[in-house]
């Protein structure tokens, strides 16, 4: 039987009630992407092996608002990270996604990055209730810029500016 925090991390998130305990990120470095060629008329898209670029992939975790259905297994992810404090409290969430992506952009800084794809942390599925609420994804790209350009996060603590680590920080958005 799984515990609560048999996580890869082997941090038990269901009970966390400090947003900076999403405060981690992960790198790989050394990893190579390829150029992703259009479909056209004639032909399906398909990725060129000889336009590859080096790159270097940086992972982070975000609070998970979204309760688990009663049929969900014990080992599965989304209940193993289920924070049913993000599901009660949108601040949570947001903070908790914007001390991820700060993570995520400090460890890509040290890692000498220069262009980054941030996806929407936190956001779509794992908004659980605040999925549908007006300006989640506004208030997510606020705090980002604001990390960035001032170094203040959500609940006002001052950390390291990051925008001059970067030429590009884009924020990438699923279509529903």
């Amino acid at each position: 039987k799984s515990k609560k925090s048999d996580t890869i991390q082997g941090v038990d998130y269901t009970e966390i009630d400090d947003p900076r305990m999403y405060a981690d990120a992960w790198s790989v470095s050394g990893a190579t992407l390829s150029d992703k060629i259009p479909a056209t008329d004639m032909e399906e898209p398909f990725y060129n092996p000889h336009r590859t670029y080096p790159t270097n992939l940086v992972f982070c975790g975000g609070p998970n608002a979204r309760k688990p259905s009663k049929g969900t297994a014990e080992t599965s992810s989304m209940r193993l990270t289920y924070s049913p404090k993000a599901n009660r409290d949108r601040g949570f969430l947001e903070a908790g996604a914007a001390w991820a992506v700060y993570a995520a952009l400090y460890r890509s800084a040290e890692d000498g990055c220069d262009v980054v794809l941030i996806p929407f942390v936190s956001g779509g599925l794992y908004a659980g209730p605040w999925r549908s609420e007006p300006n989640l994804l506004d208030t997510f790209t606020q705090n980002i810029e604001r990390m960035l350009m001032k170094g203040i996060m959500p609940d006002g603590t001052e950390v390291p500016k990051l925008a001059k680590c970067f030429k590009k920080v884009n924020i990438v958005v699923l279509k529903k």
